[in-house]
């Protein structure tokens, strides 16, 4: 029987990160989606839906950064524990298909 395999450590996941992203061309937001599934397939660190989400909004410039403001909002909000504030995305796909929307 195998072992799991290690988690890659900091410097095999900064060279994993995904291009940056500016909202400009659907071939990079095709390409850019499917750098962020490989990226949260391997970084095991990112356990919830919305440590896949700040990841994912960190690396967007642009007309992308512009959109991911009320985004970034509403996930910090429910991280500081606002009254009435949820999460903006119920799983990976979900945020997926409104980044490619």
């Amino acid at each position: 029987m195998s072992s799991p395999a290690a988690a890659p450590d900091k410097e095999t996941l900064k060279l994993l990160l995904p291009l940056r992203y500016d909202g400009k061309t659907v071939i990079e937001c095709n390409r850019f989606v499917s750098q962020l599934l490989i990226y949260w397939a391997i970084n095991t660190t990112l356990s919830t839906i919305e440590l896949k989400v700040q990841v994912a909004l960190s690396l967007l410039d642009g007309d992308a950064r512009a959109w991911a403001t009320p985004v970034f909002a509403q996930l910090t909000a429910f991280h500081i524990g606002t009254q009435g504030a949820t999460t903006p995305f119920a799983d990976e796909m979900a945020f997926l298909t409104t980044v490619a929307t």
